[in-house]
């Protein structure tokens, strides 16, 4: 015999003793590639599926992140209005700090109008609601009186006629 190598090639039978061997071989190779490629994409599908989910909360997420800028955007400019508004009346208290009488003018820079509604006699008495909208104040900021207030001079008056 002249020198046999791993498979012994020169010998005629090697091939068919060693056939269910290899095939076995093979079909194992072949079953672990399968169950490889089968993990691979039991994992991208595991990993699309998070990805789906992340993106839907990413795009929830910079949603109410967008609304919530624009809501504090809008904050901002109205106290920068407000800001300005209080510093512009603060401007006008300090120069009408002593003043010995009340004239038109300074009303005017005060006061932007002065609303008179009808009177309401449905109480029995005679009722009026008045508003006075100031300058540096929006309508919605309105200070109200919850007490009726009675202006004495004018209710003396008609006492006395």
């Amino acid at each position: 015999m002249v020198g046999c190598g791993l498979f012994c090639m020169f010998r005629s039978g090697w091939f068919i003793a060693a056939f269910p061997v290899l095939t076995m071989l093979y079909g194992v190779a072949t079953l672990v590639t399968a169950f490889g490629k089968l993990q691979w994409t039991a994992d991208l599908l595991r990993l699309k599926h998070k990805y789906l989910k992340m993106t839907q909360d990413y795009e929830a997420e910079q949603k109410r992140v967008r609304m919530e800028a624009d809501n504090l955007r809008e904050w901002i400019g109205q106290h920068e209005k407000t800001t300005d508004d209080l510093s512009h009346f603060m401007k006008l208290v300090e120069k009408y700090v002593d003043v010995p009488e009340l004239t038109q003018t300074i009303v005017n820079e005060y006061i932007r109008k002065i609303v008179v509604h009808a009177p309401d006699k449905s109480s029995g008495k005679r009722r009026q609601k008045i508003q006075i909208i100031f300058n540096f104040m929006e309508d919605d900021e309105l200070l109200s009186l919850n007490e009726p207030v009675v202006a004495l001079s004018t209710h003396k008056k008609r006492e006395t006629a």
